[in-house]
């Protein structure tokens, strides 16, 4: 019996970093705007002018200006990749050699941690691109199984819900001139691995911008259901139960009034938590007040929710101190990092973070106005069928006691096979019919 060794998996999303050096925004937009003046990026000189806009009033710079145009085309011919885009055509129009590159390239993931299959046959008309392949002197063409930790099979995060950009079309920014744009991720937990999270979406926000806008972008199911009740927990004078029953129990749930219909959330940057400022103490308090518990103390005086020893307590690690509301801290006052996770929580104990992946200079060809400008926002993930559970469900049936709950969801070709909804009897009420909704396709 022979043992195989074990098998590591890397997950790129389940990790952040590494991080860059402190960017202090000012001093970045201060330095590329000198940069622009010293004529180093001449396209922003002209920007004004109608030519600025084109392809070549981007590009050029000023030493292949004073090129000659003999030594521009040798440059050209040089750095031409026309006939790699032929080969690539060619190749994409056989389906023969397409289909048997995609095969070798899906068997090559698959074989990273299994073990070689046996060799299939080949196809007579794609005999000479599998000799191409393999007399590539390249080795960078061939997947190695060094490439296990960078390759891996496609996702949901992926893909885009998006046909084309999404501008703010309610934005009250002014139009922005040579600003600094600054792109951001937004991750989201997942509630089904306690340490894990999943991209949602991609933004692109003006330094002008605020915390309360990087907020604004986040895209979340219990954001905006600020009308949670209060619980009352039972106490001594609540009638009906005995002191041992009512305590640190439910009783009930107090109205929600006006005032406390809000979305409260926390943002962490370096040692500063900022707020909505809303509540007295805000979610700003709260967070300092929990992080005050996590510090060592001393044995003696303790209070009964410091009873562990200090060995066993979690240690701070660093201070933190409140900063002003969210919509007064724009992201021009802030120094960032890039690939640097920024923790933000929400009602609903929900946690996000937002992620700098770039950070640059305005150019001709960037829209002006309506930031922030939203790139991609992964599709949500429909729950699958209850009856086969292998397709994603597209009805939601009401009220069919065959069915167990209401509501249940069904894919057609099941729901097809079911029967369908029963015919209504005289004697039933309209509530009590079978429904059934369909429900949306892409979000």
């Amino acid at each position: 019996m022979t043992c195989r060794p074990p098998v590591f998996t890397w997950n790129e999303e389940l990790h952040f970093g590494p991080s860059s050096e402190i960017i202090p925004i000012v001093e970045f937009q201060d330095e590329a705007e000198n940069l622009a003046k010293r004529s180093l990026c001449p396209w922003l000189e002209n920007r004004d002018t109608p030519e600025s806009d084109s392809y070549e009033g981007i590009a050029v710079w000023k030493e292949w200006e004073e090129l000659p145009q003999e030594n521009k085309m040798v440059v050209q011919a040089e750095c031409s990749l026309d006939d790699l885009k032929a080969e690539l055509n060619e190749i994409c129009c056989s389906q023969t050699s397409f289909a048997y590159l995609q095969r070798r390239h899906s068997s090559m993931v698959a074989s990273l941690n299994d073990d070689p299959n046996k060799v299939r046959s080949i196809p007579s008309n794609a005999e000479p691109w599998k000799h191409a392949i393999e007399n590539v002197p390249l080795k960078m063409w061939k997947l190695q199984s060094t490439a296990k930790p960078y390759v891996r099979k496609g996702r949901v995060s992926d893909q885009n819900a998006l046909a084309a950009l999404q501008f703010n079309t309610q934005s009250l920014l002014p139009e922005v001139q040579r600003e600094i744009l600054i792109f951001i991720t937004l991750y989201t937990r997942i509630r089904w691995y306690p340490h894990g999270f999943s991209r949602t979406s991609q933004h692109v926000l003006t330094s002008s911008s605020t915390l309360k806008d990087v907020w604004d972008c986040v895209s979340c199911m219990f954001k905006g259901h600020g009308k949670m009740p209060k619980e009352i927990v039972g106490s001594e004078s609540h009638e009906g139960m005995g002191q041992a029953e009512m305590k640190h129990k439910v009783v009930g749930y107090q109205s929600v009034s006006e005032e406390d219909d809000h979305d409260s959330v926390v943002v962490t940057i370096g040692n500063n938590v900022y707020c909505d400022g809303y509540g007295t103490p805000d979610y700003a308090d709260r967070l300092l007040s929990h992080i005050e518990l996590l510090k060592p103390t001393v044995n003696t005086g303790m209070t009964p929710e410091l009873m562990l020893a200090p060995y066993e307590r979690p240690k701070r690690t660093q201070s933190y101190t409140k900063g002003p509301p969210l919509e007064n801290v724009t992201l021009r006052s802030l120094t960032l990092r890039i690939n640097e996770p920024y923790w933000m929580m929400h009602r609903a104990n929900c946690d996000h973070w937002f992620v700098v992946d770039e950070i640059r200079l305005q150019n001709p060809r960037d829209p002006i106005s309506r930031y922030p400008i939203t790139l991609q926002r992964t599709p949500t993930l429909r729950p699958l069928c209850r009856i086969c559970g292998k397709i994603p469900a597209t009805l939601s049936v009401l009220n069919d006691m065959r069915l167990g709950e209401s509501p249940f969801l069904v894919c057609t070709p099941c729901w097809e096979l079911f029967g369908g909804a029963p015919k209504p009897k005289e004697s039933e009420s309209i509530d009590d019919r079978v429904v059934v909704v369909p429900l949306l396709m892409d979000i």
